[in-house]
C-alpha cells in the first residue's frame, strides 16, 4: 500500500510541474511578441504566428497572416514601398488601383520618399516600443485553459487606442503546439 501512496505522489508532483511549464511556455510566447517588437524584430515575430492566424481588433477590424506579415515588413526598414502600401490603404481606406500602386513605387524609390520612409519609421518604431512596453509591463493573466496541444489564454493589460487614450483592454488568445512550440493562431481583443 506504501509503495501504491509514493507511486501516486510521483505521479501528481511529476503532473503539476508538465502542467505548469505548458502554462508558463504559453505566456512566454504571448510575451515574446512584445519583446521582439521592443528589440525591432518585426522579422521574427512572424515566427510566433500560424500561418492560419486570424485577430480581432477592439474597433472591429479583422487580419489574417498575410496583413500582418505586409504590416511587419513595412516597418523592418528594408521596404518602403509596403510601409507607403500600408500608410494609404489604412488612412484612405481604399483598394489601390494600378495607377496608385505604379504612384507608391516611384515614389518608395525616389531620395524624398526614402527619407520620408526613414522619418515615418522613427515615428512608428518609437510608437510601438511605448505601446508594448505598457502592454508587457501590464499584463495580468486571468486563465489559461490547456487540452493537449490547444491553448486559450485570458490576459488584461494596458493599451494606446487609436486616439492615443491609454485603455483597459482583454485579449484572449488561442495558441496550438507544433513541433513542441506554441504558436499563436486566434487572437480578440477588446476595451473593457
Amino acid at each position: 500500500m506504501k509503495k501504491f501512496f509514493a507511486i501516486l505522489l510521483v505521479a501528481l508532483f511529476g503532473a503539476v510541474p508538465l502542467f505548469a511549464n505548458d502554462a508558463d511556455d504559453v505566456k512566454a510566447t504571448i510575451f515574446e511578441v512584445a519583446e521582439k517588437i521592443l528589440r525591432e524584430d518585426y522579422s521574427g515575430i512572424l515566427e510566433l504566428y500560424a500561418p492560419d492566424y486570424q485577430e480581432k481588433s477592439p474597433n472591429g477590424k479583422t487580419a489574417d497572416y498575410e496583413q500582418i506579415k505586409l504590416s511587419l515588413l513595412a516597418i523592418d526598414g528594408k521596404h518602403p514601398e509596403e510601409f507607403f502600401t500600408i500608410g494609404i490603404m489604412s488612412t484612405q481606406n481604399v483598394d489601390l488601383t494600378e495607377d496608385m500602386k505604379a504612384k507608391i513605387h516611384e515614389v518608395a524609390q525616389s531620395p524624398e520618399g526614402i527619407s520620408e520612409y526613414k522619418k515615418g519609421l522613427r515615428i512608428v518604431h518609437q510608437l510601438v516600443k511605448i505601446k508594448s512596453g505598457i502592454e508587457l509591463k501590464t499584463t495580468k493573466f486571468i486563465n489559461i485553459y490547456i487540452n493537449g496541444d490547444n491553448a486559450t489564454a485570458v490576459y488584461e493589460y494596458l493599451s494606446i487606442d487609436k486616439d492615443n487614450n491609454v485603455r483597459d483592454t482583454v485579449s484572449t488568445t488561442s495558441l496550438r503546439r507544433v513541433n513542441g512550440r506554441w504558436l499563436i493562431y486566434r487572437d480578440v481583443t477588446e476595451y473593457k
